[in-house]
């Protein structure tokens, strides 16, 4: 009797200490949602926008989505946008308003970060560690209709160069699924 009870407090303190699912060592899946009949889109464009020092980041960004994307047999098309600041004020996907018109393409992935999060540093060890919040979401631009969502925590030596792999990778695994 004594082992049952040891073993469900085991269960239930694991279960209220998990935070989100971990992908690497610096990021962390925080929130996910995907449409129950979601089918792996033909063309996507990846979009982000905001203030020119972040064009940096996503496009070491996009270059190992463009090669990712490949392997899942999908065409992948990337713009950043400068003039679209708004994407540097949200901080949630309720903020997000959606009105995207392509025909383009079958599905729009958007792209951004929590700026504030960019400021926040650990200097917990002998290595500067940058925390932020990269948001995803990915919409079929005909209906407007929300294929996808995720949030992913980040925890990066430096924002431009380090992680970006990972973070393509997880988007890739996580678009081909």
């Amino acid at each position: 009797m004594g082992r049952i009870v040891i073993l469900l407090l085991l269960v239930v303190t694991s279960g209220f200490s998990q935070e989100g699912k971990r992908v690497s060592d610096y990021i962390t899946l925080t929130d996910a949602y995907t449409i129950d009949n979601y089918e792996v889109p033909e063309s996507i464009l990846f979009f982000s926008g905001g203030h020119w020092e972040y064009e940096k980041f996503y496009n070491l960004l996009y270059k190992p989505l463009e090669r990712k994307s490949k392997k899942i047999e999908t065409k992948a098309s990337f713009e950043f946008d400068e003039n679209a600041d708004v994407l540097l004020e949200l901080t949630s996907f309720d903020q997000f308003k959606l009105d995207f018109k392509n025909k383009n393409h079958e599905a729009i992935c958007v792209f951004w970060i929590e700026s504030k999060g960019f400021g926040e540093a650990d200097y917990d060890s002998e290595i500067y560690i940058i925390k932020f919040d990269f948001y995803m979401i990915m919409i079929e631009p005909k209906t407007n209709k929300i294929l996808m969502k995720r949030k992913y925590s980040v925890k990066a030596r430096n924002k431009f160069y380090n992680e970006n792999r990972r973070l393509a990778k997880e988007i890739i695994e996580t678009i081909k699924n």
